[in-house]
């Protein structure tokens, strides 16, 4: 399994509220499933899961009213794709000229990117409208654990 790590040295640690913590903890690891997809110019389609409390979640995209999020809730994932839009699928695309540095665009929402950010004290998994490809608070390292 591999790690997902913010540029901030923070690790996204697998709870319901999608936070991210200096604590990494190997029994809270996300695990990234990769699809065969029909169009791979959009990155690798991906699905991010985790165990908690006996069940595996899923990170996924909602909407609430004109409110674009992610959440994490329990649900099966597909076993195949026969297209890549789904409310669980990412692209996990490479950030160009950057080591071991990926970003995760929504399939359903294009632009929309799995990104880090501050509420309160905490930072937290979340998903907003990225222009560009610099921006770092939607770039993710993947790290595999030590060990």
């Amino acid at each position: 399994m591999r790690m997902i790590k913010s540029n901030s040295q923070l690790f996204l640690v697998a709870s319901k509220d999608l936070e991210f913590h200096t604590m990494t903890d190997p029994e809270r690891r996300f695990q990234i499933k990769l699809y065969k997809n029909t169009d791979p110019s959009n990155g690798l389609a991906v699905t991010i899961q985790f165990f908690s409390n006996h069940t595996w979640r899923v990170v996924h995209c909602t909407e609430e009213g004109n409110c674009k999020r992610v959440t994490a809730s329990p649900m099966q994932v597909p076993d195949s794709l026969p297209n890549s839009s789904n409310e669980a699928v990412f692209f996990l695309q490479a950030v160009r000229g950057q080591n071991n540095k990926y970003r995760f665009e929504s399939s359903v929402w294009r632009q929309w990117y799995l990104s880090v950010s501050l509420e309160g004290d905490v930072y937290k998994l979340v998903l907003r409208k990225v222009a560009d490809e610099v921006d770092e608070a939607a770039q993710f390292f993947m790290t595999k654990p030590e060990g």
